[in-house]
C-alpha cells in the first residue's frame, strides 16, 4: 500500500509519515531479527538537518527499537555510486582505482585550469570564461537531475534558450566527464549522471534495491530531483509499503534541480490524503497572494499585517530592531521571531545582530557564505604554511607575517608584532630571524619575545618532510586550540582541514608536485571560493531572533510566531537570484518544448511568488511586518511587485519608531 500525504507547512504531514512508521514496527517485531529488518525502510529527506531531525523523531517514537536507512537525495545517490563503483567500472570499462570525490570549489578550478572544457571560449576573458564554465558544470547537474544525456542537453539548450553550437557545449561536458571517470573523480553531477544512466538501467542494481529497500518513506519530495522520482516509481511497483508527503506550495529548491511536476505524477498510484492548513496563510494565504499577483484584485486592510515605512535603509534597520525591543518587552520570545529578506546583504547581516546585541538580543544567522580567507586565524595558518616550505619564489610580505604573529602569539601586540616582522622576517626566503637582531629589542616585552622565540623553535623542530596537513594540524594544536577560540572560528579551522585534506587527496591523484599542490592549495583560499561557515544553521539556539534569507528560511522548514519580511519592495522577491541556476526552467520535465521567453519567464517568477508568499503566510503564526525603504543598499528605488502590500498592512504607531 502507498500513501501520499499533501499539505501546506506545518499542515502535519511529517506526523503522518511517523504514525505510518509506528505501525510498521508491529511487522518488524514479528521478524527474526526486528533491527536488521526496521534497516529495510528507506527514509529520504531533503537535507542533512532534515535527516537528523527526521530520525530522532522515528527513534524517539519507537524508542529506538527500530533503527532505519535514512539519506538525503544526493547523499542518497552518493552511496549507491560508491558501492556498486565496481558495476560502473565494469559497465563503462574503467580503470579500477577507488573513487575520490570533488569538491565543488576544486571542480571549477579543475574544469577552468586542467581542462579545455568549452575550446570555443578560449577568446573570452578570463572572467567570462569562469562564468561559462560553471553554467557549464551546473547545466551537467541539472540535466543528470532529471535523467537528461549529454545529447538531449544540446537539444534543450539548442531549443529552448537559443544557445548557439550548443553541441560544443556537450561535447566539451563529456570530455569532461571522460576526464573525471578515468581519472576517478566523481562530481555531484557525474554521481547523478551515473547513477541515472549506469545504475537505474541496470537489471542487477534495480533486483538489489527491491531486496534491498521494503519499506519507503520520503518527507517532502517536493524538494526532490526527478530522477529519484524515477527510483521511488520501482519501488511502486514493486509493490513496498511507502508513504510520500508533499507540499504544493513547497519546491523551494526547483530552481536548483528540484521537480515538484515530476513527483506529482506518483500522486495516482497512491491513496491520497490532504492535510488542514494553519497559520496565517489558512486564513489570509488566498487574500495576500491575490492582491500581489492580481492588479485587478481589491481587498481592504487585514488584520496580523503591520508595515514600517522609512526613508533610508539604514532607518528601517533601526526601527526594525526598535519594534523587535518592543516585541520581546511585550512578552514575545526571541526564539519566536524572524526576521527573512529576499537577499541577505553584508551590511544587514552586520547591523541587525549588532543592534540587536545591544539590546540583549542573540541572533540566529542560518548561513555565513562569507570566504573562509575572511578569517585571521585561516590567514595565519596560511602564512605559517608558506614560512615553512616556502622558498624563493614564495610570495609573502611582511604584513602577512605581522597578522600571523598577533593572530598565532596572544602574548605579542599589533605594533610588537609588525617591529618584529619588519627587522626579523626574511622575506627574499622566508624564514624568521632571533629577536635579538632588532636593535630595540627591548622594546618588544619579555612575554612577547619568549612567545616569539617559542613560535621559532617548533617551526625548527617540525621536519622538513612532514606533510603540509600533518603540519597544519600540530598548527592548530600547538597555538590556537589554548586559546579556546568560539564555535565560528572552530568551523572554520574543521572547514580548512577539510578543504585540505581533500586537495592534497587530489593532489596525489593527479601526479602534481608537492610545491604545486600547496601553491594551489593557497591559491584556492586566498580566491575566496571556499565557504567559511556554509551550516550556522544547524548550531543549537535556545534564545535568538533568526536572521535568513528567504530560500535559507524555507529550506529548514521553519515556522516563528512572527515574521519581519525585510526589503518587501525589492525585485529580489519575483527573481530567484542564486537559487535558480542558469537554465532550471527548461531542464523540468514540466517543460512544454517552446524556446524559453520572456512572457514564459514573467509565468516562471509568478508561479515562484505564489508558491513563495504562501508558504512563508503558512510558516507565520500571528503576524507579519512588512519592511519597506524607499532606497535599497545601493541608493536606488525599490519598486518591486510586492511593495503593493504595504496597503493591506496596518501603520505601525510612530511611537515605536527610533
Amino acid at each position: 500500500m502507498a500513501r501520499w500525504i499533501e499539505g501546506t507547512a506545518r499542515s502535519g504531514k511529517t506526523s503522518h509519515l511517523v504514525s505510518q512508521f509506528q505501525d510498521w514496527t508491529a511487522d518488524f517485531a514479528r521478524a527474526r531479527d526486528p533491527q536488521v529488518a526496521s534497516q529495510g525502510v528507506l527514509v529520504l529527506a531533503m537535507d542533512g538537518t532534515q535527516r537528523r531531525l527526521l530520525v530522532d523523531r522515528l527513534s524517539r517514537a519507537t524508542a529506538g527499537k527500530f533503527p532505519v536507512t535514512a539519506a538525503t537525495p544526493l547523499s542518497f545517490i552518493r552511496q549507491q555510486v560508491r558501492l556498486y563503483w565496481i558495476l560502473i567500472v565494469r559497465s563503462c570499462n574503467l580503470k579500477a582505482q577507488f573513487p575520490i570525490p570533488l569538491r565543488v570549489e576544486h571542480e571549477q578550478s579543475l574544469a577552468l585550469g586542467e581542462l579545455a572544457i568549452a575550446p570555443h571560449l578560449e577568446t573570452e576573458g578570463a572572467r567570462s570564461r569562469a562564468k561559462a564554465v560553471r553554467r557549464l558544470l551546473d547545466l551537467f547537474l541539472l540535466a543528470s537531475l532529471q535523467g537528461q544525456d549529454l545529447e538531449g542537453l544540446a537539444g534543450v539548450l539548442e531549443r529552448g534558450l537559443g544557445v548557439p553550437n550548443a553541441h560544443l557545449s556537450a561535447d566539451a561536458l563529456g570530455a569532461w566527464r571522460d576526464f573525471c571517470l578515468h581519472r576517478g573523480l566523481l562530481t555531484y553531477g557525474l554521481e547523478v549522471h551515473l547513477f541515472a544512466h549506469v545504475l537505474l538501467p541496470s537489471p542487477l542494481f534495480r533486483e538489489q534495491m527491491v531486496h534491498q529497500y521494503r519499506y519507503l518513506l520520503a518527507d517532502d519530495v517536493d524538494e526532490f530531483p526527478a530522477v529519484l522520482a524515477d527510483f521511488c516509481q520501482m519501488l511502486l511497483e514493486s509493490g513496498a509499503p511507502s508513504l510520500l508527503t508533499f507540499n504544493p506550495q513547497g519546491g523551494a529548491r526547483r530552481g536548483l534541480g528540484a521537480d515538484p511536476a515530476a513527483w506529482s505524477r506518483l500522486a495516482s498510484q497512491c491513496i491520497l490524503t490532504s492535510c488542514t492548513a494553519v497559520g496565517l496563510g489558512a486564513q489570509w494565504g488566498g487574500t495576500v497572494v491575490g492582491y500581489a499577483t492580481d492588479a485587478a484584485y481589491d481587498c481592504p486592510q487585514v488584520p496580523h499585517f503591520y508595515r514600517l515605512e522609512a526613508a533610508s535603509r539604514s532607518r528601517l534597520l533601526r526601527w526594525v530592531a526598535s519594534e523587535i525591543a518592543a516585541l520581546l518587552a511585550s512578552g514575545m520570545l526571541p526564539e519566536e521571531i524572524a526576521i527573512i529578506a529576499p537577499g541577505l546583504d553584508a551590511i544587514a547581516s552586520y547591523a541587525l545582530p549588532q543592534m540587536l546585541a545591544a539590546r540583549g538580543t542573540a541572533v540566529r544567522l542560518l548561513s555565513d557564505p562569507r570566504p573562509l580567507v575572511g578569517s585571521p586565524h585561516v590567514r595565519a595558518l596560511l602564512a605559517l604554511l608558506r614560512l615553512k616550505y616556502g622558498d624563493e619564489t614564495t610570495a609573502l610580505d611582511p604584513d602577512e607575517v605581522t597578522e600571523m604573529l598577533a593572530v598565532l602569539l596572544p602574548e605579542l601586540d599589533l605594533v610588537r608584532a609588525g617591529m618584529l616582522a619588519t627587522v626579523c622576517f626574511v622575506p627574499h626566503r622566508p624564514q624568521l630571524l632571533p629577536y635579538d637582531v632588532h636593535p630595540q629589542w627591548y622594546r618588544l616585552s619579555h612575554r612577547g619575545t619568549v612567545a616569539y622565540e617559542h613560535l621559532r623553535q617548533w617551526l625548527s623542530r617540525q621536519a622538513r618532510p612532514m606533510s603540509p596537513l600533518l603540519f597544519l594540524d600540530r598548527a592548530i594544536q600547538q597555538f590556537l586550540r589554548p586559546q579556546k577560540l568560539p564555535y565560528p572560528d572552530v568551523a572554520q579551522l574543521q572547514t580548512l582541514l577539510e578543504t585540505a585534506q581533500s586537495h592534497w587527496q587530489l593532489g596525489y591523484r593527479l601526479g602534481w608536485p608537492e610545491a604545486e599542490i600547496l601553491e594551489r592549495f593557497t591559491d584556492l583560499i586566498q580566491q575566496g571560493t571556499v565557504a567559511a561557515n556554509p551550516l550556522l544553521g544547524d548550531r543549537p539556539y535556545t534564545a535568538a531572533v533568526t536572521l535568513a534569507s528567504i530560500f535559507q528560511y524555507r529550506s529548514h522548514r521553519l515556522s516563528h510566531r512572527c515574521h519581519f519580511w525585510l526589503d518587501i519592495g525589492s525585485n529580489l522577491w519575483q527573481q530567484g537570484g542564486t537559487a535558480v541556476l542558469y537554465g532550471a526552467p527548461v531542464l523540468q520535465r514540466s517543460w512544454n518544448g517552446h524556446p524559453w521567453d520572456i512572457a514564459q519567464e514573467k509565468l516562471w517568477e509568478e508561479q515562484r511568488l505564489r508558491s513563495l508568499l504562501d508558504d512563508l503566510l503558512h510558516r507565520a503564526g500571528e503576524r507579519v511586518y512588512f519592511c519597506y525603504g524607499e532606497l535599497d543598499v545601493q541608493g536606488r528605488p525599490q519598486e518591486g511587485a510586492l511593495r503593493c502590500l504595504l496597503d493591506l498592512a496596518q501603520r505601525v504607531p510612530s511611537t515605536t519608531s527610533p
